[in-house]
């Protein structure tokens, strides 16, 4: 039927375990949940007060919001879209309050259609014109803030993400993002983005030849209120 983890509701649940000395292994195991699909692999250790456990596995087409808002909260409002994902990691279940603090490991991650609420790039980028004094006079830039894919590898440990490489592949009028963002468990963020103007959106004064970034932006302070600043020559 159906099982309940942390609110989550997880469907057709096949699961393949062994069990010894206390300590539970995962030999394969596939459900349904958040709109999507999990297959993994991986151990959890019975005796530990939290709950350790080692884990691998992917996750297909799964809803990026409804993930983080389950068991990640704080995370909740920082990515839209469709998940595919890969991941080797290890923590402990419990409490949930330093869950995040107590990952260790890597994921690869590819989400289609949505959009990056953590970093607005149509404000980044109006907020950087707005520094340069030939172009602060210029009409603000309407662009698409979602993406049509965005690929990310991710190393975690000690609440810490680094997120390297970035890539955020345009969806109608939007821009070409590469670059790397190191976000802290308090949600503070430092990230540093390439814009690469591929459809010609910005003031020809910005326009740069082929491969080169248009503008190089770093985003730092808390993803719910970014601060964006920018060198230029």
């Amino acid at each position: 039927g159906k099982i309940v983890v942390y609110s989550a509701i997880l469907e057709q649940v096949t699961v393949k375990a062994q069990l010894q000395s206390m300590l539970l292994r995962l030999v394969d195991g596939s459900l349904k949940t958040f709109g999507g699909s999990v297959k993994t692999k991986g151990e959890f250790d019975l005796k530990a007060p939290g709950l350790g456990y080692r884990s691998q596995g992917t996750v297909t087409a799964i809803s990026a919001k409804e993930a983080f808002s389950v068991y990640f909260p704080k995370y909740k409002n920082t990515l839209e879209g469709v998940v595919d994902a890969s991941w080797n990691l290890s923590g402990s279940a419990y409490p949930a309050a330093s869950r995040l603090r107590l990952i260790k490991g890597t994921a690869k991650i590819l989400a289609k259609d949505g959009a990056v609420k953590s970093v607005d790039v149509q404000d980044s980028i109006n907020s950087a014109m707005a520094k340069i004094p030939f172009l602060k006079n210029q009409k603000p830039l309407k662009v698409d803030n979602g993406f049509k894919t965005l690929t990310a590898d991710l190393k975690i440990e000690n609440g810490v993400v680094h997120a390297e490489p970035i890539e955020i592949q345009p969806r109608n009028q939007g821009f070409l993002v590469k670059g790397k963002s190191t976000i802290l468990e308090s949600l503070e963020q430092d990230t540093y983005l390439d814009i690469f103007d591929p459809q010609g959106h910005l003031p020809k004064e910005l326009r740069s030849s082929p491969g080169k970034p248009a503008i190089p932006l770093h985003i730092s302070g808390p993803l719910t209120s970014p601060k964006t600043d920018l060198d230029y020559t």
